[in-house]
């Protein structure tokens, strides 16, 4: 991940009220104006691959590091860089031209975040979840509602866990989600188009294969994140054991923590109910997580690797 910003604008009079780093707070940071900036200089990715990290990945010079806060402007989020004691917004306006739709007015924000990590691993707002009494938008089960299994039998859903991603101008694809069109397995699996992280996995002849490894360009294909709102959630649907769930009535993992707890809303709560984070033992499936190690006979039926 990085970027080539031709300019930037720096926030006049900031203030940073309410933020702390131990623990780690957001507070608000706030400002009277805007103002060019001779700064220029290629946003890098010098830590976590394929994220935005506070105090490690820079603009121009290693100094000049993102403060774990980002701004709406005209729809898109960018990113806010300490350059010495100014804090600065680089962009592009090849891109994007931030300074016809940003307000020149007092403003603050409290959108922070200490790393905009790619790690995703869920289904988007909207998904339906079988359950015994019929399909349910993912946002509006709660802990200890049955949800209906692959299988046919009841599952207790032990947590809910929620992941906002913000979409960082700068930022690659990689936790954009993959889009699977109804059907494309088989008729009525999906039912409808399914949305989820490209390492989230389905079951399918035998197999947990990962989204992005199922990828064929026509059916199953990458949503680029230019084409994502420039705020959405992914939703992952914790129970007792790793279980076989059915998303739009295609079967799909429940929970496993490839990716921790912590990175997810609702982490602190889930603690207060439970004690303690709990490991979940993974399927005794054979697991897929890349296109070259799909069975030949899977591949051509779904036309894995034919795609330009």
């Amino acid at each position: 991940m990085a970027f080539h910003a031709t300019h930037s604008v720096q926030l006049l009079n900031w203030t940073l009220s309410g933020h702390r780093d131990t623990p780690l707070s957001s507070g608000t940071l706030s400002w009277s104006g805007w103002s060019p900036t001779p700064f220029s200089g290629t946003v890098t990715d010098n830590q976590t691959p394929n994220a935005l990290d506070r105090n490690g990945d820079f603009f121009g010079a290693q100094g000049n590091t993102f403060t774990g806060y980002h701004v709406n402007i005209g729809g898109q989020n960018f990113g806010i860089f300490q350059v010495g004691s100014m804090r600065v917004i680089p962009y592009n306006p090849a891109q994007f031209d931030i300074t016809s739709v940003f307000p020149n007015a007092a403003s603050s924000t409290v959108a922070f975040s200490p790393t905009l990590t790619t790690a995703a691993n869920c289904f988007l707002t909207g998904t339906r979840i079988a359950t015994p009494t019929g399909p349910r938008p993912i946002e509006t089960l709660t802990p200890g509602e049955p949800l209906l299994g692959a299988e046919g039998h009841t599952i207790a859903l032990r947590w809910i866990w929620r992941q906002p991603v913000a979409r960082i101008v700068g930022l690659d694809d990689d936790r954009a989600p993959v889009r699977i069109t109804a059907h494309a397995f088989a008729q009525g699996c999906p039912d409808r188009d399914l949305m989820l992280s490209r390492d989230h996995a389905i079951w399918i002849d035998g197999f947990l294969v990962t989204a992005g490894a199922l990828v064929n360009g026509t059916s199953i294909r990458h949503v680029p994140m230019s084409d994502m709102p420039a705020q959405f959630t992914y939703w992952h649907l914790e129970t007792d054991d790793h279980s076989l769930i059915l998303a739009e009535n295609c079967p799909a993992e429940s929970f496993v923590p490839y990716t921790a707890r912590s990175a997810h809303d609702g982490h602190g709560a889930y603690l207060a109910r439970y004690g303690q984070d709990r490991v979940i033992a993974e399927m005794r499936l054979p697991r897929i997580g890349a296109a070259r190690l799909v069975p030949a006979a899977l591949r051509a039926r779904l036309g894995i690797g034919h795609a330009a």
